[in-house]
């Protein structure tokens, strides 16, 4: 029992550990978008999507507070599941990815 619960705890912090996202880009019309991927789907795919989505969120707030603004969600896209391509088959990972699009505005 006493070995179960810092397992579980490494466990959820090795999959939080493989989440990143590729920044924020300028879209169109006045707004950006930012898309964030959680590798490995180690801790259940409903977890996986929501930190990759929460990863996004917070990356597009971070911007705006850096320009003085707030954030406005203009979309927020469905998260899409897919799989990576390793050397061999049994190398092949899940991954979850996320993205939105959203404005700055005071």
């Amino acid at each position: 029992m006493r070995l179960i619960f810092p397992l579980l705890s490494l466990s959820l912090l090795g999959g939080c550990m493989w989440a990143r996202s590729d920044g924020v880009r300028e879209s169109s019309g006045g707004t950006y978008q930012v898309s964030a991927r959680s590798d490995g789907a180690s801790i259940g795919r409903t977890v996986e999507r929501a930190h990759a989505q929460a990863l996004a969120y917070d990356e597009a707030r971070e911007f705006c507070s850096s320009k003085g603004t707030q954030m406005f969600l203009v979309e927020d896209k469905r998260p899409e599941i897919g799989l990576s391509s390793g050397k061999s088959a049994d190398q092949n990972t899940e991954f979850i990815s996320a993205s939105i699009r959203f404005r700055c505005a005071k």
